[in-house]
C-alpha cells in the first residue's frame, strides 16, 4: 500500500526519471517484478501530456505552471527527448519539443544580448525573461543554479546523436571556459553578459557542466583538464555532489545512449562478420573475425580525431587500449559503421 505525500511534478525530475527506467528496461528487462518498460512509457506519455505545452512543444517547468509565459533552459534536454520519440514509438512529436528547445535557447541568448552560452534561469518561450518568478534569484535573469544544468543536458544531445544545434551551443561553452582562462576559473554563477556573481569559491554544479560540454571539443586535453578539475573540485553540497557524479557519468562514457545498438555489450556486426569485446574495456579490446584478410582497424575520438590504425590479417586482434583516458571512442574497421566502445 503506497500513501501519496505530495502532489505536482517536476518536470526536471521526471525526465531523468524516465531516462532512468529506460536505462533500466534495456540492462535489466522488464519481466521481472519491476515492469521497467510499462512504467517508462507510463511516465513519458505522463510528460507529454502534462507538462508539455499544448500545441506549442514547449516544456513546462511543471504540470501546473508554466509554458511559454515561463519556462526553465536546464530543464530542456534535447537528447532524452529524441530518445523518448523512439522508445514510445512518438517520433515527430518528440522530435518537435527537441526543436522547440533549441529555439529557447538561441532566443534567450540573443534577446538578451548574452555572452557565450550564458542562458538565463527562466524565460519565456521568446528568450525574453518572465515576470512569474519573482522569487528567484535576480529574477530568473542570471545565469545561476537554475541555468547551471543547461551545458550537460545539451552535451548528451551531442554525445549521442551529434548535430549542428548542439554542437554550437556546445562550442560556445568552450569558447567561454577559454575566454575565462581555464576550468579552475569557472565560478558560481554569471549575469548573462559574463560578470561573475561570487569569485569566493567553486562548485561542481557549474565546472561540471562545462566539462560535459568539452566534450564537444577536438582538443583531447582540454576535455581531460575539465574531468581533472571536476574530481578534484571539493565541495559539500549535495546538489554540487550529486551532479559531479551525473557529469562524470557523462565524462566516462557510462551516460550512454540506452536505445543505441552499439553502446554496450558485445558488438557483432554479419555483415563485415566480426565481433568485439569486452564493451565497456579497461585494457584490451578483442576483434575476432570470420574470415582472414587484411582490414583496416581504426579508433577515433569522439571528437573524429585518429587515435590509433592498425592494418592486420588475422582471425583474432588485439588492440591495446590501456593508455586511453576513460571516456567514449569509435571502432572503425574498413572505413563502415563507427561502433561505440567505452573506456573505463
Amino acid at each position: 500500500m503506497f500513501n501519496v505525500i505530495g502532489f505536482n511534478g517536476a518536470s526536471d525530475a521526471e525526465l531523468d526519471a524516465a531516462y532512468a527506467l529506460i536505462v533500466a528496461d534495456k540492462k535489466w528487462g522488464s519481466l521481472g517484478d519491476l515492469d521497467y518498460k510499462e512504467n517508462a512509457l507510463t511516465l513519458i506519455n505522463t510528460i507529454k501530456n502534462h507538462e508539455i505545452e499544448n500545441g506549442t512543444y514547449v516544456l513546462k517547468p511543471g504540470d501546473v505552471w508554466g509554458g511559454s509565459s515561463n519556462t526553465n533552459p536546464s530543464y530542456l534536454s534535447p537528447g532524452y527527448f529524441k530518445v523518448f520519440g523512439t522508445y514510445s514509438n512518438d517520433v515527430a512529436f518528440w522530435e518537435a519539443v527537441s526543436d522547440k528547445s533549441y529555439d529557447i535557447l538561441n532566443a534567450n541568448l540573443s534577446n538578451n544580448n548574452a555572452s557565450y552560452n550564458l542562458v538565463s534561469d527562466w524565460c519565456k518561450v521568446d528568450g525574453t525573461y518572465s515576470n512569474e518568478v519573482s522569487w528567484a534569484y535576480d529574477e530568473g535573469k542570471s545565469y545561476y543554479y537554475d541555468a547551471a544544468r543547461t551545458p550537460w543536458r545539451i552535451a548528451l544531445d551531442y554525445i549521442w546523436y551529434g548535430g549542428s544545434k548542439a554542437l554550437n551551443y556546445a562550442s560556445l561553452c568552450n569558447d567561454f571556459v577559454n575566454a575565462q582562462g581555464g576550468f579552475n576559473q569557472i565560478y558560481p554563477g554569471y549575469s548573462q553578459q559574463g560578470v561573475a556573481i561570487d569569485i569566493s569559491y567553486k562548485d561542481p554544479t557549474f565546472t561540471g557542466a562545462y566539462a560535459a560540454a568539452a566534450m564537444s571539443a577536438s582538443n583531447q586535453n582540454f576535455v581531460n583538464n575539465g574531468y581533472s578539475e571536476l574530481k578534484n573540485q571539493p565541495t559539500n553540497a549535495y546538489f554540487g555532489a550529486t551532479l559531479r557524479v551525473i557529469y562524470m557519468f557523462a565524462l566516462s562514457g557510462n551516460m550512454y545512449n540506452a536505445i543505441s545498438n552499439n553502446t554496450l555489450g558485445t558488438e557483432a556486426d554479419t555483415q563485415n562478420s566480426f565481433s568485439f569485446y569486452p564493451n565497456p574495456v579497461l585494457n584490451d579490446l578483442n576483434i575476432s573475425f570470420t574470415t582472414s584478410r587484411y582490414r583496416n582497424i581504426n579508433v577515433y575520438s569522439i571528437n573524429g580525431q585518429l587515435l590509433l590504425s592498425k592494418n592486420e590479417n588475422a582471425l583474432s586482434v588485439k588492440i591495446d587500449l590501456s593508455n586511453f583516458k576513460a571516456g567514449i571512442y569509435f571502432l572503425n574497421i574498413d572505413n563502415k559503421e563507427n561502433l561505440k566502445i567505452i573506456k573505463t
